[in-house]
């Protein structure tokens, strides 16, 4: 279950960066597109040099996104290691228990093996001794 939901984490951080991958390239083609119908278009220099400022605070955001998206992979390769290396605890613990889950039903199996042993064994004695009390009998009877 835990395994489960670390998967999903995985996922959900993976979707996140794809939709971010995506932003970052429909920004990126924005500002191509911006600057080819600043070319086309021409203008006064004052409007070109707002364009050009315009063009520039896009390219910073792009560029600014890009990092942040580059950070977030590295975040994720993080806790996808810490993830793995979870699971490789849990694997090593699962191992232990199951190993010591079959040490402690090989000594049940010889503790019981042993436990039906005794009883037979008193069966035999018992028998015994009731063959021994009746032959006493029998010859104290014979006697009187």
């Amino acid at each position: 279950e835990a395994e489960r939901a670390q998967a999903e984490v995985v996922r959900r951080l993976a979707g996140e960066m794809a939709v971010k991958e995506e932003r970052t390239r429909q920004m990126e083609a924005e500002v191509e597109r911006l600057m080819a119908e600043k070319d086309r278009a021409g203008g006064s220099a004052e409007e070109r040099g707002k364009e050009v400022e315009q063009l520039r605070r896009e390219v910073q955001e792009v560029s600014k996104a890009k990092l942040d998206r580059e950070g977030e992979v590295e975040s994720m390769r993080r806790e996808m290691e810490d993830v793995k290396k979870r699971e490789a605890t849990q694997m090593s613990i699962i191992t232990r228990l199951k190993k010591e889950q079959s040490e402690r039903d090989k000594k049940d199996k010889v503790l019981k093996d042993a436990t039906e042993e005794a009883s037979v064994q008193r069966g035999k004695v018992e028998e015994q001794l009731a063959s021994t009390l009746l032959e006493m009998e029998a010859l104290r009877e014979a006697k009187a």
